[in-house]
């Protein structure tokens, strides 16, 4: 960017070049600022972009996070730099970016529960997202007249901790 005087020839934005120099001039460099975005844990789901390149001053939109199965988004977090405006955790977006800086997505393990008799009865809710190594609450049952609820089994994937089957809970 010319800042004071002119260039009688073609200036070329992008190498700072002028062509024709006839009289004092002065060019700016013009940077921009990156923020980068980053998932833990990776298996959690996809963000795009990872990254954006915005104005000093300028704001950052979060990027969109896309789940893996059995996965949900929790929230974002700076995890390095800071934002000199407003930061919305569900989104990650910063307001203003005036310096470098990282923003994390968090994911959650959807625990989903299922009934194996639809008219035996009801489970609320029918599922929970935890945290990585969360502890994940069995859901309330409510039986029908003439069923007796008997336990909780694992159908699909595993418990790192202790499974209840009484409970639900992992």
């Amino acid at each position: 960017t010319i800042t004071s005087g002119s260039c009688a020839g073609t200036f070329t934005a992008s190498t700072g070049t002028c062509s024709n120099v006839q009289a004092p001039i002065t060019i700016q460099c013009n940077w921009n600022i990156r923020v980068t975005y980053w998932e833990s844990p990776d298996a959690g789901g996809t963000l795009s972009p990872t990254y954006r390149d915005v104005a000093y001053g300028d704001s950052a939109t979060g990027p969109t996070a896309t789940p893996a199965t059995g996965w949900a988004l929790n929230n974002f977090y700076i995890y390095s730099g800071s934002c000199a405006g407003t930061f919305t955790a569900s989104t990650g977006t910063c307001s203003v970016v005036n310096a470098a800086m990282t923003i994390q997505a968090n994911w959650n393990i959807r625990v989903s529960y299922t009934e194996n008799i639809d008219a035996a009865g009801s489970l609320s809710p029918t599922y929970r997202d935890v945290g990585y190594g969360a502890s994940a609450t069995g859901p309330t049952v409510t039986t029908n007249t003439g069923y007796v609820f008997v336990n909780f089994t694992i159908t699909s994937g595993s418990c790192a901790g202790t499974f209840t089957a009484s409970t639900g809970t992992c």
